[in-house]
């Protein structure tokens, strides 16, 4: 079962009112049905008693009158003791139901996370398959394998997506953001000596890409450098974080002067975010970082747990498409540009 965030969502608001609308009725009924009850006993033995005392009756009847005083007030009792015990019984019930509405939402949740996983992974066994077949020598143009690839990625971001929304229960955005080594970006940097300050945005989830489309353009032209984003720094150079951060409270960090950004207007996109390295999973520390998958949101939800393992499996495939991507455009130029098939 996939972990689940149980401080992120809730259960639907209108269930819950029904099952507490309907419990305070019968709790209402059954208060007023002891009340009524009562009443009527207690009323009837007022009659009585004044009947009693304005007529010359046997002391036998007043002893009557006394022990149906006595039967009145365990009558009483009862009622309180029943009343308590149905009210225990009906907060239970509505606790129950309450329960019940959350499991049927985290498995809503879970089907909805496996089937974007599943997704995925059909899709990126496709996109190696056509990987393969430029190996072998069915290739076909190389613009249609940029093509393949950018459509692998948008849709990678996609589900990222759609995975930590329903695990956080908050519309999240999504981007990779790459190492940059020239003024106009023709590639990621993979295999280099050294690694290039700069980092870029690569691409967004389509849910994000128009609301923050323009600072995109203008970083194309304008990179900034990996060491101005805390979340960037902490992630190539804090070994125990493990390649992986997140915060659910950025605001707060910027306020104690421990979040930096280069981007003016990020609390205007989010509060919260994870992120986790693009590099060769066998690679150690920081070595082989190509660069970073985000994810994003204005209310919080991320973990060191679900987040972390399912942002490390989305990033290492992207960098297994990218790289297989820069490798075949340098070692079979011939067969990807000519689109050689057989």
């Amino acid at each position: 079962m996939w972990p689940f965030n149980s401080s992120a969502r809730n259960p639907p608001k209108e269930n819950t009112l029904d099952a507490e609308g309907s419990t305070a009725k019968v709790d209402f009924i059954s208060f007023f049905g002891g009340l009524l009850a009562i009443i009527l006993a207690f009323v009837t033995l007022v009659v009585n008693t004044y009947e009693l005392w304005t007529a010359a009756v046997p002391a036998a009847t007043w002893y009557i009158l006394v022990v149906n005083f006595f039967l009145l007030l365990g009558m009483c009792g009862l009622c309180v003791s029943l009343y308590g015990k149905q009210g225990r019984l009906l907060r239970f019930q509505r606790e129950t139901d309450l329960v019940k509405l959350e499991l049927r939402k985290r498995t809503e949740i879970h089907s909805e996370i496996s089937r974007a996983l599943e997704a995925l992974i059909a899709h990126r066994t496709g996109i190696t398959r056509s990987m393969y077949e430029i190996v072998l020598g069915r290739a076909y143009d190389h613009k249609v394998l940029r093509t393949d690839v950018k459509q692998f990625i948008d849709f990678l971001l996609n589900q990222t997506n759609t995975i930590f929304g329903a695990f956080t229960g908050h519309k999240t955005a999504a981007c990779i953001k790459l190492f940059c080594e020239h003024e106009s970006f023709d590639g990621p940097f993979v295999d280099k000596a050294s690694r290039p300050q700069d980092v870029i945005t690569f691409a967004r989830d389509a849910s994000s890409i128009h609301e923050r489309g323009k600072t995109d353009r203008e970083t194309l032209t304008q990179r900034y450098s990996y060491t101005s984003n805390t979340a960037f720094l902490e992630v190539m150079h804090n070994r125990s974080r493990d390649n992986y951060f997140y915060s659910n409270d950025l605001i707060g960090l910027a306020e104690n002067q421990n979040y930096i950004n280069s981007n003016p207007s990020w609390k205007h996109h989010y509060c919260a975010t994870a992120v986790h390295a693009i590099k060769d999973p066998e690679s150690a520390a920081s070595e082989g970082v190509i660069g970073f998958l985000c994810a994003d949101n204005r209310s919080g939800g991320f973990d060191d747990q679900f987040c972390k393992s399912t942002l490390a499996l989305l990033a290492y495939t992207i960098y297994y498409v990218v790289r297989t991507t820069t490798i075949l455009l340098q070692r079979f130029p011939e067969k990807v540009q000519e689109g050689i098939t057989r």
